[in-house]
């Protein structure tokens, strides 16, 4: 759920409101997990209807239109040199290639500068919760999970169920 919207006044005090609704409105049973069943419930509810819920933002947030476009003609270029392979044609996706990553340089620097100054502006206005959740965001890269495993005599296995029945 959107917790940034509880900042607002009034948003926190229609989710309270909505809450306290949602409370009279259901009936406990005698049982204690089925008490807080309904507590859970209603606050979901009365969250869900306040303030909604998160979507899930793209990690490449600097990915735009134009870097799709540049990277659908280098695809294209590259189709292109693989069935016709003259000088022209790899010269061609050389060119769009070269395009491309200077685009996506340039893109990936203006992001990390605009990142910079929005972690500078939540550290100078201390918000402590969102400083950190940004860094941590911005530090997730590709962490490779590798499921190799040496068997007996030392040899690698790759192969998913040889590697359970070695563990």
């Amino acid at each position: 759920y959107d917790c940034d919207k509880l900042k607002n006044e009034r948003i926190r005090l229609e989710y309270y409101a909505k809450g306290k609704e949602q409370l009279n409105i259901k009936y406990y049973d005698g049982t204690v997990e089925n008490k807080l069943k309904c507590i859970k419930d209603s606050i979901c509810k009365a969250a869900n209807t306040v303030s909604g819920k998160v979507t899930k933002k793209q990690v490449k947030d600097w990915y735009d239109t134009d870097c799709a476009i540049a990277n659908d003609k280098e695809n294209v270029a590259y189709k292109h040199m693989i069935r016709a392979h003259t000088r022209n044609s790899a010269e061609e996706y050389h060119r769009c290639r070269k395009a491309v990553k200077k685009l996506f340089r340039q893109k990936k620097r203006v992001f990390d500068e605009q990142l910079l100054k929005d972690v500078e502006h939540l550290k100078s206005i201390n918000e402590c919760r969102a400083f950190y959740r940004k860094i941590n965001r911005s530090q997730l890269d590709f962490k490779q999970t590798s499921s190799l495993c040496k068997n007996k005599f030392g040899e690698i296995i790759t192969d998913k169920q040889d590697i359970l029945k070695r563990w």
